[in-house]
């Protein structure tokens, strides 16, 4: 469970390797953004599960890279979700969840890197996810930004929820708008 002290979110990472699944090492967002692990700790293998159930089957599964991603994709799906952590998490987070269960939809949410592909050649995000539904018999999913959206450098599900908020919001300001001069 994602818990606060201070000033500090405190993220989980649980290796569902393990049975049962262990608390290995948590993450830690500071104010600013700013993550740190544990230094030292396990990071490959472990990843934070957003909305998953315990004791109930599961008929579709999300991968995403990082915490605020994947409650993104949680509240955009409904469905449970493991955060990663960092996209060369992914292939080993994919495997995971492919043997503990099995023939579930299983889906991996990719980040699309496009500004850093435009400078160094590099999709880091599009290439780790493709890659990790290639070694786990899974989807892929990819946030359907405009190319004016990917210039302005958005690039994950986290910034797709985020615009649809601001769209949402927009629109119900211009209804507003509407109704009063047609009032």
């Amino acid at each position: 469970m994602v818990r606060v002290a201070g000033e500090l979110l405190i993220i989980p990472l649980v290796d569902y390797s393990q049975t049962p699944p262990q608390l290995i090492n948590v993450q830690t967002i500071n104010p600013k953004g700013i993550k740190r692990f544990i230094t030292g700790g396990k990071v490959t293998g472990l990843c934070c599960p957003i909305g998953l159930p315990i004791n109930e089957p599961i008929t579709r599964l999300y991968i995403a890279e990082g915490f605020s991603t994947a409650v993104s994709v949680h509240q955009i799906t409904g469905f449970p979700v493991l955060a990663a952590m960092n996209a060369n998490n992914l292939t080993p987070i994919a495997k995971i969840a492919r043997q503990l269960w099995g023939d579930i939809e299983l889906v991996i949410a990719g980040d699309d890197d496009y500004l850093t592909e435009r400078k160094t050649g590099t999709n880091t995000g599009k290439e780790k996810a493709l890659s990790a539904a290639a070694s786990s018999r899974a989807k892929t999913a990819f946030p359907p930004f405009s190319f004016e959206q990917k210039l302005a450098g958005l690039t994950d599900w986290n910034d797709y929820a985020q615009t649809q908020v601001k769209q949402a919001q927009v629109k119900q300001a211009q209804d507003k708008n509407k109704k009063e001069v047609s009032a």
